[in-house]
């Protein structure tokens, strides 16, 4: 028989393994005419102005 703790436990369980694989989806972000990194001006939807700013972006973004 399970009692309401287990069934507690249950839901808990659910809601975070919801928002976990909320958290794990990468997000498409898309430019807007500036650099992700600097700020430079880019073309259409060119998300950074350079390989370097685009490595310096990744790098701080793995860090948080």
């Amino acid at each position: 028989m399970v009692d309401e703790a287990d069934q507690a436990n249950d839901i808990a369980e659910l809601f975070l393994r919801a928002a976990l694989d909320k958290v794990r989806r990468p997000v498409e972000v898309r430019g807007y005419g500036l650099c992700f990194n600097c700020g430079d001006e880019v073309e259409g939807e060119t998300r950074w102005c350079s390989l370097d700013c685009r490595a310096d972006y990744e790098k701080r973004e793995r860090r948080k």
